[in-house]
């Protein structure tokens, strides 16, 4: 056998046992070369093919500053085309503000009107979906 081999447990009957090129086997009453009994032939491996898949479609929400004692500036930057719509949302859930005229690559400034406290902006463009705290200081 050749190659590399993975055991939990090798039985050897109380002899002596070598691993080797030739197999596993005791070694000969004189103490030399093993005995070999029988040789088992490698298992044959099959090549996977290398499959590539495209690239994932980019979708990066960054928000600055946060915390913020003023307002918030998000931009939006993905390979999509579609829209993007904001949504901002109090620490309940109640939507305050939804903004659908968003162009990727552009700073949306919000959040000059809110009072201090915790509140979520929800971005989506297509199928992706970030959803941001945003912290307001007083």
């Amino acid at each position: 056998m050749t190659g590399w081999f993975i055991t939990e447990k090798l039985n050897s009957d109380g002899k002596n046992v070598i691993w080797n090129k030739y197999g596993c086997a005791p070694l000969s009453a004189k103490g030399g070369d093993p005995v070999i009994t029988r040789i088992v032939p490698p298992i044959p491996v099959q090549e996977v093919p290398l499959v590539v898949t495209p690239p994932m479609e980019v979708f990066q929400v960054k928000v600055y500053p946060n915390p913020s004692a003023s307002d918030f500036s998000i931009q939006v930057m993905g390979s999509s085309n579609e829209a993007v719509v904001v949504r901002l949302l109090d620490a309940t859930g109640v939507v305050l503000n939804v903004n659908t005229t968003v162009i990727k690559g552009s700073v949306l400034k919000l959040g000059s009107e809110l009072h201090g406290g915790t509140y979520f902006a929800e971005v989506t463009q297509g199928a992706n979906k970030q959803i941001v705290k945003l912290v307001k200081l007083n």
